[in-house]
């Protein structure tokens, strides 16, 4: 019998050029069987994979819940739907370019990075909601700093992350930054709370990259010996990725002055808001 072959599925059909009946068995009812098993996903386990795959053909592993495409250039399955399951002392010996995997006792997730041999971390995955969760975060100083010098421009210091989606902010290091995991525009709040001066004035300024944001300065003037709380603008500025914001503060009592921490609802607090791209 005269037949065409498809190159990829392996489906017959007569010959157009000839007057070749149809033949039901072959024709239809293989032809039918060879396409319901690459629709989608063909479910195994990862003990019985597909002796003879061909290039692009999927599966999914009961046992496993991973799912994997045939690679026929590489001659391997690359692992392309999904995060993989494992923990960070079990990440996967030989990943492919591109693998994701899922830390269930960290929550994080890592693509790996063939080119430079790491695995890069994405987001926590506790944190997705749609496609990305937008970065916020909300930090706190519980330790106050002591001994800020009068007419001096100071960045304000943060020991405590009550929210940090994208961990912008470290409390070992540069603890006053805050810096940008993703791009886009951002919304800045916060205040600074000073201990008890009746002199001079209290101000607060955004910086980016160290640098002065024009436009973001506030004050107000000291008007009791008890402590006072310098409210910073709410203020919109765009940021590239690595780029750093702080919050920084200025007092004019004639002498050095501390920072106050003494009841938490008080303290200097400095929050970061991703609104769009």
């Amino acid at each position: 019998m005269a037949e065409i072959v498809t190159t990829r599925l392996a489906l017959v059909a007569p010959d157009p050029g000839t007057s070749e009946p149809v033949d039901l068995a072959d024709h239809l009812g293989n032809n039918w069987a060879k396409i319901d098993a690459v629709i989608g996903a063909t479910p195994c386990t990862s003990g019985t994979r597909p002796g003879a795959p061909f290039d692009g053909q999927i599966i999914r592993e009961t046992d496993t819940r991973h799912v994997y495409v045939w690679n026929a250039t590489q001659g391997r399955w690359d692992q392309v739907i999904g995060a993989r399951i494992c923990t960070s002392g079990t990440r996967p010996s030989n990943p492919s370019d591109g693998m994701f995997i899922r830390e269930t006792d960290t929550g994080r997730v890592y693509v790996w990075n063939a080119t430079g041999s790491t695995w890069d971390r994405m987001v926590k995955f506790t944190d997705l909601t749609g496609d990305l969760a937008s970065p916020i975060a909300q930090l706190r100083q519980t330790t106050a700093q002591t001994a800020i010098a009068n007419n001096s421009w100071t960045p304000i210091t943060f020991d405590v992350e009550d929210l940090d989606t994208h961990n912008g902010h470290s409390t070992a290091s540069n603890t006053s930054r805050y810096t940008c995991q993703r791009a886009g525009k951002y919304r800045l709040n916060g205040a600074v709370a000073w201990a008890g001066s009746a002199s001079g004035q209290r101000w607060t300024r955004w910086a980016k990259n160290g640098t002065e944001i024009a436009g973001s300065g506030l004050n107000q003037q000291a008007t009791s010996a008890g402590q006072a709380i310098a409210p910073a603008r709410n203020l919109n500025v765009t940021l590239a990725l690595n780029d750093y914001v702080e919050l920084q503060a200025l007092q004019s009592s004639g002498g050095a002055l501390d920072t106050y921490v003494g009841v938490a609802y008080a303290q200097s607090a400095m929050s970061v808001e991703w609104i769009s791209d």
